[in-house]
């Protein structure tokens, strides 16, 4: 077992740009970890003073994962811990089935398991056989089949793409006019998945696994979303919902996940019912806010490097908590400036109660959201 002042070596590797990735290198550091990042210039996480070494990509996917590999069997020994930041490189990894070096990288236990975590269609298949707590989908290869399932499902229902990531590749469909049109923006792409709508409240859950297990949680209803209610959330309201626990560990007994991940979810307006909507294996935007609930993601993680025995954090949330109400930077500004409610940009104003994710200790990072913001206002506003 390593000691309290053990330094571990945290390597990060991402392709695409995820905005709730920049802020998990400051949850490692709390960790007492170095971060290493491989990854294309100019992504924001590539901004964060939270970063010990950076090694820089070409813009190129098979090039970003030929130098990981490379890199890797260099330094074969030095990660403790290695965090893959998004769904397109667990894709490309799908790919080198056969290559062992995967095994250092994955967060799940085989190839297999991947394949699962990366596909919406092969997840959803594989909870429901498991008995998961998950709405009614099937997957079509045409619009015959599609039509057929909508009318055994009813409208509204839900279309996906096989991968996507923030919304993108989701669709709530109305009509079967709506159905058509989506199936052929999105058939473009993939296959389709049809799913059973299910009428209630949005939520998420931030989630620490360790071999499956999940060790520190906490959850929180999307009361805002951009650009619809499938998209990324920009506000949340932190609540107490002890029946998630149930749903994350069949997501872990199902996925063998290690590391930060998170899980959508609705609650049923009909029965009152949590229910699984999907598996994000990667980091999602708001570990930092673990405290309101009495977790510390930190925490867990160092617990899991010194292979200290498990302790499980549940969240527990005080009656009257000031603090459940969040709005999240930069998801909020850019929904203030798509709706042009300008005026709301006030409750950004730095050391206001609102604008409390500001990430006014890590200067890089909020120098470039501010940039980003700018550039995005000046051409919202222009139009």
């Amino acid at each position: 077992m390593s000691n309290s002042n053990s330094i571990f070596q945290i390597l990060i590797v991402v392709f695409d740009d995820m905005i709730g990735l920049s802020r998990l290198p400051k949850t490692l550091k709390k960790s007492n970890c170095e971060v290493t990042l491989i990854s294309p210039p100019d992504l924001l996480v590539t901004k964060s003073k939270y970063i010990s070494s950076r090694i820089v990509t070409p813009k190129d996917i098979t090039k970003t994962v030929e130098t990981l590999k490379e890199h890797l069997n260099e330094n074969s020994q030095k990660y403790d811990f290695v965090i893959v930041g998004d769904e397109s490189l667990l894709g490309e990894f799908t790919k080198l089935r056969n290559e062992d070096w995967l095994r250092k990288v994955i967060p799940v236990p085989d190839i297999e398991k991947l394949e699962i975590v990366n596909s919406k269609f092969r997840f959803i298949e594989e909870a429901q056989k498991i008995n998961l707590m998950i709405p009614f989908a099937h997957l079509c290869k045409s619009l015959k089949e599609v039509k057929e399932y909508a009318t055994k499902i009813g409208f509204p229902l839900v279309i996906k793409e096989e991968v996507s990531t923030c919304g993108q590749g989701v669709r709530i469909v109305k009509s079967e006019e709506e159905l058509e049109k989506f199936y052929y923006q999105l058939k473009a792409r993939t296959d389709i998945l049809i799913q059973e709508f299910v009428d209630g409240r949005v939520g998420t859950t931030e989630v620490f696994f360790n071999k499956g297990v999940p060790i520190c949680w906490f959850s929180s209803f999307s009361l805002v979303c951009l650009p619809s209610v499938t998209g990324m959330s920009c506000m949340r309201e932190i609540g107490d919902f002890p029946e998630i626990e149930n749903l994350l560990k069949g997501v872990g007994k199902l996925t063998g996940f290690s590391g930060f991940g998170g899980i959508d979810w609705i609650l049923d307006s009909k029965d009152t019912y949590l229910k699984l909507i999907e598996f994000n294996p990667r980091p999602t935007p708001a570990y930092h806010f673990g405290e309101i609930a009495e977790v510390n993601f930190s925490k867990a993680l160092r617990q899991t490097l010194e292979k200290q025995e498990t302790q499980i954090q549940r969240p527990y949330l005080p009656p009257r908590t000031k603090d459940r109400f969040l709005y999240l930077f930069p998801q909020d500004v850019h929904r203030i400036l798509n709706d042009r409610k300008i005026i709301k940009l006030f409750r950004w104003i730095p050391f206001k109660k609102t604008s409390k994710d500001l990430p006014l200790d890590d200067l890089g990072l909020l120098i470039t959201h501010l940039w980003r913001i700018l550039k995005l206002g000046y051409n919202i506003l222009k139009k």
